[in-house]
């Protein structure tokens, strides 16, 4: 209700209020940090029964339905930052009950396709269990949700306090992804005024990368593991207590240490917008705008490398050797995994210099793991790249033409194959480097 948004003006603020004066706050609205509005009619329903226990088991007391973290900015606009997809949900259940004539979180601009069928599949879900309630039942739970209905908000006016929050989410619900956090995080570096514009246009980029559904490879699968293996540290799946491998400097702070300051001399005009940034996988990390570039990089890098409508000699040899039967078991995966992240850390510091002579040994040097074992997990891969670790080798080399010589280190014994991978042999056996 506007008397509740007329209150708000000693932050940060701490009140309990009914679920009727939030749904309809004034300005309330969801930012371009938050993932998608992604809960399933399982979730959906789940919320429906919690509340209709409620409302039969304590019919006169109030009903603690969870806690919205909200941030208060300079526009006063009330942005979600924890309790979007409660908040989201039960929207959608005042506008199935026809109980609010304005409902600012359905109006707002969902920006991806997942929240938009999401938000019609759990109205249609909605509806279905309304309709399955006697009159009674559901003039009791309709007064339940209007007079009882209660939540802690807290409103923050910092950005950073609000991201702080964002970081710190319990485990309500979908837990954050490493992703989500990283995204927190490096927005937390853009908070000033002036860098609004920019800030949105990072958050765009982001988020077409996720719907393209390569944003998570680039970070988790293969920077996060490049960046690892070539400081000889194991690389599993990427966590939440992964994220720090991604957390670097600030821009301002690129002059004030001696390590840092062929960024600052060579590069800062490129910083204001990072085009024609020269990224390396293993560079330093430079928060906000530059990390968000960063990531777009390589997310065009690896779409350009892999893409299967390339008819490249790269494209028909990768996709002969790691699309053979039985390339689908998880330890083929792990290989073709570590595979493409050499050919990734090549190519980032090669370009396409010497790549079409490269490429195969890369391969062959990979999938000798997969001959000789007959079972392979993450500790093997590990194990594997300590032994000889191709990924210092590639970072160390000043010319293409140095990674010709792996070629004499990969000869395998048939005697020697426990996976018997016709294909893989094959390819082995064509750069005569398969013995009896």
């Amino acid at each position: 209700m506007p008397e509740l948004y007329q209150m708000i003006t000693e932050l940060p603020l701490t009140e309990i209020k009914l679920l009727d004066d939030l749904i309809c706050l004034h300005g309330l609205q969801i930012p371009g940090y938050q993932r998608p509005y992604t809960w399933k009619s399982t979730h959906v329903l789940q919320l429906l029964e919690d509340l209709l226990a409620g409302a039969m088991t304590k019919p006169n007391n109030r009903y603690r339905a969870g806690t919205v973290v909200l941030h208060k900015d300079e526009k006063s606009f009330l942005n979600i930052v924890d309790g979007q997809q409660r908040l989201t949900t039960l929207s959608i259940l005042y506008y199935a009950l026809d109980k609010a004539d304005d409902l600012p979180l359905l109006s707002c601009s969902y920006r991806h396709n997942i929240s938009k069928i999401s938000i019609s599949q759990n109205h249609d879900a909605i509806r279905l269990w309304l309709g399955g309630l006697s009159a009674a039942d559901l003039k009791c739970f309709t007064n339940f949700l209007v007079e009882q209905c209660e939540f802690v908000i807290i409103v923050l006016a910092s950005l950073s306090e609000a991201f702080q929050f964002f970081d710190a989410q319990n485990a309500r619900g979908k837990p954050l992804q490493p992703i989500d956090l990283l995204k927190a995080y490096h927005l937390r570096a853009m908070d000033a005024p002036e860098q609004r514009e920019r800030r949105a246009a990072c958050v765009q980029r982001w988020e077409a990368a996720m719907d393209r559904g390569v944003l998570a490879w680039t970070v988790g699968t293969y920077l996060y593991r490049i960046r690892k293996w070539i400081s000889g540290r194991p690389a599993h799946e990427f966590s939440i207590s992964d994220i720090d491998e991604f957390k670097g400097v600030n821009a301002l702070d690129l002059k004030n240490y001696p390590y840092l300051k062929s960024y600052y001399l060579s590069y800062q005009p490129a910083l204001d917008g990072t085009e024609g940034f020269p990224f390396q996988i293993t560079q330093s990390i430079i928060n906000g705008e530059n990390f968000f570039s960063m990531i777009s990089h390589y997310t065009d890098m690896i779409t350009m490398l892999f893409d299967k409508k390339q008819e490249t000699a790269f494209m028909r040899f990768h996709q002969l050797g790691t699309g053979y039967v039985g390339a689908h078991r998880s330890g083929d995966q792990y290989v073709k995994r570590m595979y493409k992240a050499c050919v990734l850390l090549y190519y980032d510091r090669f370009g396409s210099s010497g790549f079409d002579q490269v490429f195969p040994y890369l391969y062959l040097w990979c999938y000798r793991l997969r001959l000789m074992k007959g079972s392979v997990r993450y500790t093997s891969i590990d194990n594997y790249i300590s032994n000889d670790n191709l990924f210092q080798r590639i970072a160390r080399s000043y010319s293409p033409q140095e990674l010709l010589a792996l070629r004499s280190g990969l000869m395998i014994s048939q005697r020697a194959i426990e996976r018997d991978i016709s294909e893989v042999k094959e390819i082995y056996q064509n750069y005569q480097l398969l013995s009896e």
